[in-house]
């Protein structure tokens, strides 16, 4: 398989590893509506993500010739934090409160970056760092 064919098939199965992982969580759980509505909530997040987010990012770094593990995978935490304070703030403007920014909600988004990220990176087999 080529690296182009591998990029757009990392880019195309990475997110899903957030709604599998909320899907392992709520597994747990008997009520088995929660579990499904929290599998395509969390699946239209990680995509919606990574299409107008993710693959931007991934571009610049490819143009900048920085596609490797350690920018990848910096750059989804970061893009995690921006969702989740998009999320917060979508929140707290519905709810119409003044509380400050949830951090717990900001720290899953970032890990949910992160796997997106190490997944994308692991499946389109980027190298850890910038080749010399």
């Amino acid at each position: 398989m080529n690296r182009g064919a591998r990029l757009v098939l990392a880019a195309l199965t990475a997110p899903l590893v957030v709604p599998l992982v909320v899907l392992l969580f709520f597994k747990s759980s008997n009520d088995a509506i929660w579990a499904e509505i929290a599998f395509v909530v969390s699946g239209v997040i990680a995509y919606g993500s990574m299409l107008f987010l993710g693959l931007p990012v991934l571009l610049y770094l490819r143009e900048k010739g920085l596609l490797h593990v350690v920018a990848v995978v910096l750059s989804g935490v970061i893009v995690g934090i921006i969702v989740g304070v998009i999320i917060d703030y979508t929140i707290l403007l519905k709810a119409g409160s003044s509380r400050p920014f949830r951090l717990d909600l900001i720290a899953w988004s970032a890990g949910a970056g992160f796997l997106i990220a190490f997944t994308f990176s692991i499946l389109a087999g980027l190298p850890i760092t910038r080749r010399k």
